[in-house]
């Protein structure tokens, strides 16, 4: 792992929805101890998936910034789901799509502070399987993209060790041809 695990004998101090915050007294390399806070979510899915030669983005409407973002199909590994299974739950729920083609294009760990997962996946050879079936919180949009526009959506939508990686595997022409051709070969 490339992060950290939650300490034993750490104290929860939050308990959210999604996310926990746990505060642990470590001892540093001087002899002193300091108190450090870290916080756990559970680990995501995102999904890239490619129909009809182009790419299934989503335009999601945010109700606390009251806006509608273009991103990318994502979620949580619900608990004792493995996250190639959650992917391809959440392409169904978010844009009706099916796949039997899901490869794992990355996966970062954890980073310093936070516990939790992100594995970024292509769902290749995608068929409109039924209507759409995202939580009824959700307002959900399919929007079919051609590369460009997917690459811009995928710098802005991923964040953290995420977006770090993307922009890794993204940064020159020549990556971003590779990654072109990955996704419609």
């Amino acid at each position: 792992m490339d992060g950290i695990r939650i300490p034993k004998g750490a104290k929860m101090v939050f308990h959210g929805m999604r996310v926990n915050v746990y505060h642990a007294k470590i001892k540093l390399l001087n002899g002193t101890y300091k108190t450090f806070e870290m916080t756990e979510r559970p680990d995501s899915v995102v999904i890239i998936p490619v129909f009809e030669k182009r790419i299934m983005a989503i335009n999601e409407w945010y109700p606390i910034s009251k806006k509608w973002v273009h991103c990318l199909p994502a979620g949580a590994v619900d608990e004792g789901e493995h996250p190639k299974e959650a992917a391809k739950r959440e392409l169904q729920e978010e844009t009706g799509l099916f796949s039997n083609d899901i490869k794992l294009l990355f996966h970062t760990g954890t980073s310093k502070s936070m516990q939790g997962e992100d594995y970024v996946f292509i769902a290749k050879n995608c068929i409109m399987k039924e209507k759409i079936n995202h939580d009824p919180a959700e307002e959900i949009r399919p929007l079919l993209v051609d590369f460009d526009r997917f690459m811009d959506i995928a710098k802005k939508s991923l964040n953290g060790n995420a977006g770090k990686r993307f922009y890794e595997i993204t940064n020159t022409p020549s990556k971003r041809k590779a990654l072109r051709n990955r996704l419609f070969s």
